[in-house]
Parts: C-alpha cells; sequence; structure tokens
C-alpha cells in the first residue's frame, strides 16, 4: 500500500454514512468498482446505515430502472401504432388518386362488336318524358327551385308535343308512363349517343382480333379496381375518417395515462433522490432512458395535436403508480 494509498484510507475512516453511500453510488452510476479501502474503513456501527441506503440504490434500481424499461416498450408501441394511422391515411389517399385514375384517365377497353352492341343498347334504352324534361331543365342551368321546376314543366310540354307530331316515334307506354327511346331522343338533340363503361367514363375500341388483349387489359383494370377497394375507405361501407378518429382516440387516451405513469416515476425519483442529498440514484442510462420517453411523448403529443385532436397531458402523476413504486423500493430498502 503506498503512502497515498495509507493517507486516503485514514480519511475514509472519518466518512459520514451520507458520504459513503454517496461515493458508492457514484461507483455504482459510472460503472465502476467500490473502492475496497472504503469497505475496510467503514466503522462497524455505520455498516448497518450504509447497507440500509445502498438497498434503497438497489430498489431504485431494480424497481423503478425497469419501470422506466417498460415506459419505453409503450413509448414505442405509440408510436407504432401511430405510424399505422399515417399508413391508412396514405393508403387510402393514394387509393383514392389510383381509382381516379382508373375512372378518368384509363379507357375501358372493347371490341368492336361489343362497342356495336352496346350502342344498340344504348340507343333502344326507354327513357321517361318526365326524366327528359328534368334533364334538360339541368341543361338550363338554373338555379333556384321554382324557376327549374317551371323549366321541367315548360320541357314536359315540350316534349309532348313531339311525341303527338311523331317526331319521337319510338314513344310508347309503359307502366302509366309515356317513354321514348335514349337514342330517338338523341337524334332529335343533334347529339351522340356515348357507349358508358362497366367503370370510368369512357371506352377505347378495338378490333375484333384483338379480342384477348382486349380481356386481359379488362382483367388487369379490375384488378385494380379490387385493391383500391380494399383501402380503407373506398371498399363497401368503409369510413377512413371514422376509423382514423377511432385510432387516434385510443393513441390519445394511452398518452396520457402513459404521461400520468412518467410523472409517478419523477415523483418517486424526487423522493429518493432527497434521500441521497440531492443525487438521483437512478442509473444514468436509466435517466436517459426516461428523458427519451419524456421527450418522444411530448412529440407524439404535438404530432396528434397538428392531426386536429385535443390532447393537453396532465400535470399530476398517477398515485396508484407512485405509491406502488414507492412501496416496492421501501419494501426493498427494509429488507434486511
Amino acid at each position: 500500500m503506498t503512502a497515498r494509498d495509507q493517507r486516503m484510507e485514514k480519511l475514509n475512516m472519518f466518512l459520514t454514512v451520507p458520504e459513503r453511500a454517496l461515493l458508492r453510488l457514484r461507483a455504482f452510476k459510472a460503472d465502476e468498482p467500490e473502492d475496497p479501502a472504503l469497505r475496510r474503513s467503514t466503522p462497524e456501527w455505520q455498516l448497518a446505515e450504509v447497507n440500509q441506503a445502498m438497498r434503497l440504490v438497489n430498489g431504485v434500481h431494480d424497481t423503478v430502472g425497469w419501470y422506466v424499461i417498460c415506459l419505453q416498450t409503450r413509448m414505442e408501441t405509440l408510436e407504432a401504432r401511430h405510424g399505422i394511422v399515417a399508413a391508412l391515411s396514405l393508403w387510402s389517399a393514394h387509393a383514392y388518386r389510383v381509382r381516379d385514375a382508373l375512372i378518368f384517365d384509363l379507357p375501358e377497353p372493347i371490341t368492336q362488336s361489343e362497342y356495336a352492341a352496346r350502342l344498340a343498347g344504348a340507343r333502344t334504352e326507354s327513357v321517361t318524358l318526365a326524366d327528359l324534361a328534368e334533364l334538360l331543365a339541368d341543361d338550363d342551368g338554373v338555379e333556384d327551385e321554382a324557376t327549374w321546376e317551371a323549366a321541367v314543366a315548360r320541357h314536359l310540354a315540350e316534349l309532348q308535343a313531339l311525341v303527338g307530331d311523331r317526331t319521337l316515334a319510338s314513344a310508347k307506354r309503359h307502366d302509366g308512363e309515356i317513354v321514348v327511346e335514349w337514342g330517338a331522343f338523341c337524334d332529335w338533340r343533334g347529339e351522340e349517343v356515348h357507349v358508358l363503361p362497366e367503370y370510368g367514363v369512357r371506352v377505347s375500341t378495338w378490333p375484333d382480333e384483338a379480342a384477348e388483349l382486349v380481356e386481359q387489359q379488362r382483367t388487369t383494370l379490375r384488378a385494380l379496381r379490387e385493391r383500391c377497394n380494399e383501402a380503407p375507405g373506398l371498399g363497401s361501407g368503409g369510413q377512413v375518417d371514422g376509423l382514423r378518429d377511432m385510432l387516434l382516440g385510443g393513441l390519445c387516451a394511452e398518452l396520457t395515462h402513459l404521461w400520468e405513469d412518467l410523472l409517478a416515476v419523477e415523483e418517486v425519483l424526487a423522493w429518493a433522490t432527497e434521500r441521497f442529498s440531492g443525487e438521483e440514484p437512478l442509473h444514468p442510462a436509466g435517466r436517459e432512458m426516461l428523458d427519451g420517453v419524456r421527450a418522444a411523448a411530448q412529440a407524439l403529443r404535438d404530432d396528434l395535436v397538428d392531426e386536429g385532436c385535443e390532447l393537453t397531458l396532465p400535470e399530476e402523476p398517477a398515485n396508484d403508480t407512485a405509491r406502488l413504486l414507492r412501496r416496492k423500493v421501501e419494501q426493498r430498502e427494509e429488507e434486511g
């Protein structure tokens, strides 16, 4: 033993209980081995109190430290769930864009024979005079209801006159109403009869020889529509906003509970720190983890508020959690 070590050991003999406990705590927090001289120089009458203080450290490490790990796991789960909400929203938004492209940008391919058959069917489709009168009134562009109803009556009288003078020669009576063929109505207006696709707004005509290729393209378009309909909000009865609100509401509630438990941990650590004359007994790795949970929770709260949630993090800890943690630490401290 060097002369310096001998002097230090003599000085160690005059350390108080709090000083000895603090030196051992700092060695623990620095991940360094405890100075053997510190133990050798501890008077027998101080051993019980020093050991009790270190049991408090162990209690904080084994109880609060592990609970901080649980908080971190819960926080990571909330972040993952928030990611799922974002993914659902993005999925729905992209599906809407693809669906709009299928409707407005991609025509349905059909063969010339199919086009001729659909055109014939469209021309012979029966439409009531009342429906045609409303269509003509809509084309007038009137806005108030009274003017629109007057326009409907005027056009209905006009159509009845056309039926009477055989201009609309295809007119006939069906289920008590006068109906005319859509083709005859379009011819009178000088408009083309359009062939409507199964899905979308227009068709593209291909030679009959390309029937196999046409069917392949239609199969691909149907598959794309089915995939779009699987997205939240696009399928039958899907309500992406309702699903999103439900998931965000659950996130807000879970984040509130986590924040209350985090405050409970801080309360217990403040109590234990006071017992060690202002030195926090939690290992720095645990403190870093706890601070990370706090920062992540605050960031998630800001994101949720930006997304329209009304969320204010509580200022009081979860009392049940604080009492439980403190009781566990005290039980560990009292073990002799």
